[in-house]
């Protein structure tokens, strides 16, 4: 029989919004510049023509993935790596050559052959573009390394402390502990920073702070690409030796609050760290207590950091957070370009007593 009209337009807006739902993961995988093996996944349940009903559902399903995910202005703008890219088209081109009589799409077949065709631009010391959702039409766009090492050492690329720790802070379990001025130290690819910034809330200004000159150029360029694309706050990237505590700049010691992620991988730089944490806060500084976020890849430089910070006669312990927190902090650690494989950082407050 034929189904009553309500019925027809609720089941048409619900598949509208399933079809929105998987168009939608395919360009956050996207833009993330994952390598995967969801994007296989995400890609066969949008496009596979057993789940169109016709030929014209499986010709929108095509349209609607060229012009919402091959088009999109921030991958075309901001272009993830090479690797991750070609993972995605040849998904595409997979469930379009798979033997079915169903229609293709020219468009989008055209471009994914372009594209995979296309050479690689070996004169740049950048590997592309990672981009991370916040939210819906909230993200932080980051320009990274292909590998560790290099005048950018570490600082280019995506740890999974910092990560962590921006799921949190998306999620708005931080926001009792982040205000004002931040700072942030050894900010690297300015990860945490710049979604502080875009998010706003209660932080009013952001710092970016790095020792390493290749690693402060690239903030910078990530900063002027964040402010592309939309709403941050006040937002700056300055120069700062750890070894160094005698006259700080204003735009340092003016912070309200210090944070930092993943800066304990090495041991000799831990009394510096914790020194120059000590010279920020009060009494000596403005600000009232540091947030760091450990990933304990090193017991022992785990226990080092805590006896440097007995020493400096300064006082930590973890964050009381909610249950849920443990879940979405392994979630977004697991964005990362190192492998947490489940594991969770610490993240403690320190503070002079």
């Amino acid at each position: 029989g034929i189904l009553p009209a309500p019925r027809v337009a609720r089941l048409a807006g619900q598949m509208e919004k399933r079809a929105s739902h998987k168009l939608r993961s395919i360009r956050r995988l996207a833009r993330l510049g994952t390598l995967e093996a969801e994007v296989a996944a995400a890609v066969r349940e949008a496009l596979h023509p057993r789940t169109a009903i016709c030929e014209d559902d499986f010709l929108t399903a095509q349209r609607q993935v060229y012009e919402d995910v091959l088009q999109d202005d921030i991958c075309n703008t901001y272009p993830p790596p090479r690797g991750a890219d070609r993972i995605i088209l040849k998904q595409i081109l997979a469930v379009l050559q798979d033997g079915t009589d169903l229609p293709v799409d020219d468009d989008l077949f055209s471009l994914c052959v372009e594209r995979l065709a296309a050479a690689d631009d070996a004169s740049s010391p950048f590997a592309g573009y990672r981009t991370l959702e916040l939210e819906e039409d909230a993200c932080v766009v980051l320009r990274i390394a292909p590998h560790f090492g290099g005048d950018l050492e570490t600082g280019g690329r995506l740890w999974s402390a910092g990560c962590a720790m921006l799921g949190l802070a998306a999620r708005g379990f931080l926001d009792e502990y982040l205000w004002g001025h931040v700072l942030e130290l050894g900010a690297g690819t300015g990860l945490f920073g710049l979604g502080l910034a875009r998010r706003g809330g209660k932080v009013a200004r952001v710092t970016l702070t790095d020792g390493q000159e290749a690693v402060l150029r690239n903030l910078g360029h990530n900063l002027d690409a964040n402010r592309g694309l939309g709403h941050l706050v006040p937002c700056e990237v300055a120069p700062l030796d750890w070894g160094t505590t005698d006259e700080l700049p204003e735009v340092v010691c003016s912070a309200d609050v210090v944070v930092g992620t993943d800066l304990t991988y090495d041991r000799d730089a831990l009394p510096s760290l914790v020194r120059i944490i000590r010279s920020l806060l009060q009494p000596l500084g403005r600000a009232r207590h540091a947030v760091l976020a450990v990933m304990q890849r090193s017991k022992e430089n785990f226990r080092i950091l805590q006896e440097e910070l007995r020493k400096s006669e300064l006082a930590f312990g973890e964050l009381a957070l909610p249950g849920e927190a443990a879940e979405v902090a392994a979630l977004w650690a697991s964005l990362a370009d190192d492998v947490a494989e489940g594991e969770v950082p610490h993240f403690l407050r320190v503070f002079a007593p």
